[in-house]
């Protein structure tokens, strides 16, 4: 495109992640030049009119206009879409997008709510998608953690199939509302939610069927690439095991966590950033420091003395040498190179047969 296209920014949350969510919103607005021709929305599920007088005023003090709109599960979402204690039927609402933002749009930007925006959105959405209907960026976690057969075999995907992560998803708007593309994916949801263990994430990646445009990583990177000692900067990054505002939050989230401390008390929410006890943190410290010490010991021991290792600890050795950082830089690295246009296509060049450590 060579103007910049008229966008909506959308993200998702109950009353449980509407101050992350709030958060998110402003890091999006940090990072746009207030001249974009782009508005927000914060689609708020059964959330109450006091929680929604309550972050729009937020929003506004944040120098944002108010944006969060409240919409019901019930009148919305189907009663048959697999749920549990993690995800609740919030989740799906990215798959009713087309019933609340109309066609007027070029581009919609997807966000979760356990995300942050850390580099200049501009060159995402004036990204070139191609003629798909949307671009995302590979899971990383399913490469490099050797489940990406057990998925593709679950959803009837072909051997070679992308699986995307659904965290961060651009549209292309009127080509998405013409291809009737989230209609499908619904009804995939609600007919097999046996087969979408990964939820919406599951449906989108069996509908879709390869056809969308591969984002960088770094548009993407989740905890698990930081928890395997990843060193990139992430364009926006992706909170999807522990939460920088919580209690039980990873020495890796230390300047995240500080970030969301500052807004969240300034916000009706202050509680909403959990302060975290000496005791916690040493807890999470030592939980760090054993896991990576004891994969270490693992490595050391098989290159050196194997023949004193039981079979199991030979067996768990050989699932760390396989899943260690260099490997995790490997798959982000191709994946980097497969998204500009160049390097070898990561389905066929990282193989499959790994496993995780337990």
């Amino acid at each position: 495109m060579t103007s910049f296209p008229k966008c909506k920014i959308v993200t998702v949350a109950d009353r449980r992640f509407l101050p992350a969510a709030c958060c998110v919103l402003i890091s999006m607005r940090e990072h746009l030049p207030a001249s974009a021709p782009v508005s927000y929305l914060l689609a708020g599920v059964d959330i109450g009119n006091d929680d929604l007088e309550k972050a729009n005023r937020f929003l506004l003090q944040q120098h944002m206009q108010p944006c969060v709109q409240s919409f019901s599960s019930d009148e919305l979402l189907d009663d048959r879409f697999y749920v549990n204690d993690r995800v609740t039927k919030a989740g799906y609402l990215r798959l009713v997008l087309d019933s609340i933002v109309s066609a007027e749009f070029d581009r919609v930007l997807y966000l979760d709510a356990d995300t942050r925006v850390l580099a200049p959105l501009e060159p995402l959405l004036l990204a070139d998608l191609e003629r798909h209907p949307f671009a995302a960026a590979h899971d990383t976690f399913q490469y490099h953690h050797g489940k990406i057969d057990e998925v593709r075999k679950r959803l009837g995907m072909p051997a070679t199939a992308e699986y995307f992560n659904s965290g961060v998803m651009l549209f292309d708007w009127k080509l998405t509302l013409k291809t009737g593309f989230l209609a499908d994916v619904r009804n995939y949801a609600a007919s097999h939610p046996d087969k979408c263990i990964f939820h919406d994430q599951d449906a989108l990646n069996a509908v879709a069927g390869g056809c969308w445009k591969l984002l960088d990583p770094r548009w993407n990177l989740n905890d698990y690439y930081y928890s395997m000692g990843g060193k990139k900067a992430a364009w926006i990054k992706h909170y999807t095991g522990t939460k920088p505002w919580t209690k039980w939050r990873r020495p890796i989230w230390k300047t995240d966590s500080v970030w969301f401390e500052k807004l969240l008390s300034a916000s009706p929410w202050p509680e909403a950033f959990e302060k975290q006890t000496l005791l916690q943190k040493l807890v999470m410290a030592k939980q760090h420091f054993q896991n990576t010490a004891r994969n270490h010991r693992r490595a050391v021991a098989y290159r050196f003395w194997p023949f004193l290792m039981s079979a199991e600890a030979r067996r768990r050795a050989e699932k760390y040498l396989k899943l260690n950082t260099e490997m995790m830089e490997e798959i982000v690295n191709q994946l980097i190179s497969e998204s500009n246009g160049a390097g070898s296509d990561v389905r066929h060049t990282i193989k499959d047969d790994r496993t995780p450590l337990q």
